[in-house]
């Protein structure tokens, strides 16, 4: 996006700064963009450009409190949809649902530049409040609007599948899983939901394939992973999610919610002397973690 601005002002000291940036950009190179951002916004502090860049450094950093105030900046200096809706989409990812749902009523009939795809978006978040709200009847209506923008939203009609699952409708949802999954195959919300229709349905041959193809999508993503080591933990599958988790943890060896899930996986797979080293890298990255001593009797290991 930031590689794509047209620079209206090349020859002064802002634009000059501008094209730096967009070059850190280009190089990945956020700590030195993130300089540049400071400096454009020492000069101009509704410098919009910087702001945008500088919201893509913090997302790097994981700074939330610096993200929502570049969110904030974005959506006064250019009170646009799509701003109000990354926005509103910031908030729902921190659990802040009534600020989110209040942000948009209060802010919807003002903005500017409603085009249709970005209606879309804001139609599936308010569905998505809805439900979390504890309003489901108001959350079928603003997918179903969200869906007549983009009938082929595969993330609309995912998130309408999710939303019968949750209602016990499990042959509706499953429809619709596989309809997202016409629209995309790499859909991994909508191949999880569908291992969880055919785990209900206690198929668990299916729900195997189906919730492998989501964790190859997003390897990373722990929800994916807990909920895949706890169902090996019942249907002794252990080899695929062992084996996900080590590479997991090779990438973030410091999460103990991880760590702890491999040790059991490992244990039940008959492996003691892998679980007695993964007890010991836990006891590494934290002494005083509560499934210690826990693993320490499962494992007969006496002492410290």
């Amino acid at each position: 996006m930031l590689q794509d601005l047209s620079l209206n002002n090349k020859n002064t000291k802002a634009g000059n700064l501008h094209e730096t940036a967009v070059n850190h950009f280009r190089n990945r190179d956020f700590n030195n963009l993130s300089k540049v951002c400071a400096q454009l916004l020492k000069e101009n502090s509704n410098d919009y450009f910087a702001i945008e860049a500088l919201l893509f450094c913090m997302k790097q950093e994981n700074n939330i409190p610096a993200q929502e105030k570049c969110l904030e900046g974005l959506l006064r200096l250019k009170p646009i949809l799509r701003n109000l809706n990354d926005y509103a989409q910031f908030l729902y990812d921190q659990a802040r649902f009534e600020e989110s749902m209040i942000l948009i009523q209060e802010n919807l009939a003002s903005v500017r530049e409603q085009k249709d795809s970005d209606l879309e978006v804001t139609n599936r978040i308010l569905g998505n409040l809805s439900i979390k709200l504890g309003d489901i009847e108001s959350a079928e209506q603003y997918y179903h609007m969200s869906l007549r923008l983009n009938p082929r939203s595969d993330n609309t009609i995912s998130n309408v599948a999710a939303l019968y699952l949750s209602q016990g409708d499990l042959d509706r949802a499953r429809d619709y899983y596989q309809q997202a999954l016409k629209e995309n195959q790499r859909n991994d919300k909508a191949w999880m939901g569908l291992a969880m229709c055919h785990l209900s349905k206690k198929d668990s041959q299916l729900f195997w394939a189906n919730i492998k193809n989501a964790i190859d999508i997003k390897p990373f993503e722990k929800k994916y992973l807990k909920f895949a080591a706890n169902q090996a933990l019942v249907d002794c599958e252990y080899v695929y999610v062992t084996k996900k988790i080590e590479v997991f943890l090779r990438n973030y060896p410091l999460d103990e919610e991880m760590n702890s899930f491999l040790i059991s996986l490992l244990f039940q797979a008959g492996k003691k002397q892998n679980a007695y080293l993964q007890l010991e890298r836990l006891k590494s990255v934290n002494p005083h973690h509560p499934d210690i001593i826990k693993y320490k009797e499962i494992l007969g290991v006496s002492g410290d």
